[in-house]
């Protein structure tokens, strides 16, 4: 079949959503679009995308319900495992990675990742958030990146497993919003500001990516308003219980509290943890921070969170991070 003149984007976060719908409005082009079900509201998103118009297909999947293939031995695991997986998940998937000229992927530690590495796609991996890669080391994905042993490098030149992260013999290049202090090994770098691409908006494209994630307006017209972003610590692994995420989060509250200001909580979209305990007001999870800068009436005093920086993202007057509390 000949590759269809349109490039294929595959999501599994709001914020990769979010950087799509930036790059098709702002730069043009025919894409078609993949929402993975990690988003928690992705089918209702991607009803609202494919109405949209932008893209030419824009699909659901379900990937955490694809087949777990794994080997049954070593043998089996070297030589047929990618193999089986393939042509198992192949049939489920409404379209053909070879179809493709140019494949994107912010995530390719997940199974439509491993599909890619499955089929022997080379593609296009994009930060999993912004400026992903400055401080990569950092985040709970790094766990997942193997120590570089003569073992490491012979599965990787035989291509036993699967290698993500930048990691990948299938990956051509990175594309990030600033190319200096890059935690990754040598590739090639695609920088594209993000902001850059934000100022290219015009009103309506601006309203209409707005509308697209069904976001309401919120207010900071307080004078002392922090707004607290919060991580999934303990669905990361970073603590061992959701009771003990919620302590670190009411001793962040106590503190900003002590500074005078007046706190609001917005979760993360895989945060599912219940913050009524806190007696704050609490705003929607689903939807990416960065659209704070489009629907926020006035600036925060204060952004806060333990170690996540997306608090670069929210229009505030200063930032503060905790990450002595983890």
């Amino acid at each position: 079949m000949q590759q269809v003149n349109r490039a294929l984007y595959i999501c599994s976060t709001y914020y990769h959503v979010y950087v799509t719908l930036l790059k098709r409005m702002a730069l043009g082009g025919a894409m078609d679009l993949v929402v993975c079900d990690d988003i928690p509201t992705g089918q209702e998103l991607c009803r609202r995308l494919a109405e949209s118009g932008l893209f030419g297909s824009v699909w659901y999947i379900e990937q955490s319900k694809l087949p777990r293939e794994w080997g049954k031995n070593l043998i089996d695991w070297i030589f047929f495992q990618k193999k089986r997986r393939f042509h198992a998940i192949a049939p489920l998937l409404p379209f053909r990675v070879w179809d493709y000229k140019d494949v994107y992927i912010y995530h390719d530690g997940t199974p439509i990742g491993m599909h890619l590495i499955d089929a022997k796609k080379p593609y296009h991996l994009v930060e999993d958030s912004l400026n992903f890669y400055q401080r990569f080391e950092e985040t709970p994905q790094a766990t997942f990146l193997r120590r570089h042993t003569w073992k490491y490098r012979l599965r990787k030149r035989m291509g036993w497993g699967y290698f993500s992260l930048g990691d990948s013999p299938y990956t051509l290049d990175v594309e990030v919003n600033e190319n200096k202090d890059l935690q990754l090994r040598p590739l090639p770098v695609v920088e594209l500001s993000r902001s850059a691409l934000r100022q290219k908006l015009n009103t309506a494209q601006t309203r209409q990516l707005v509308d697209l994630f069904g976001v309401q307006s919120v207010s900071a017209e307080q004078t002392k308003a922090a707004l607290l972003l919060t991580e999934p610590l303990y669905r990361d692994g970073v603590c061992d219980s959701e009771n003990k995420q919620i302590q670190i989060y009411r001793n962040v509250v106590a503190d900003l509290r002590e500074r005078g200001y007046d706190v609001l909580i917005k979760p993360h979209p895989r945060d599912t943890v219940d913050y009524e305990p806190l007696g704050l007001p609490v705003l929607e999870r689903t939807f990416p921070v960065e659209l704070l800068e489009y629907i926020l009436g006035g600036e925060f005093a204060c952004a806060a969170a333990v170690s996540s920086l997306a608090v670069q993202s929210v229009p505030s007057k200063q930032v503060r991070l905790y990450k002595n509390l983890i």
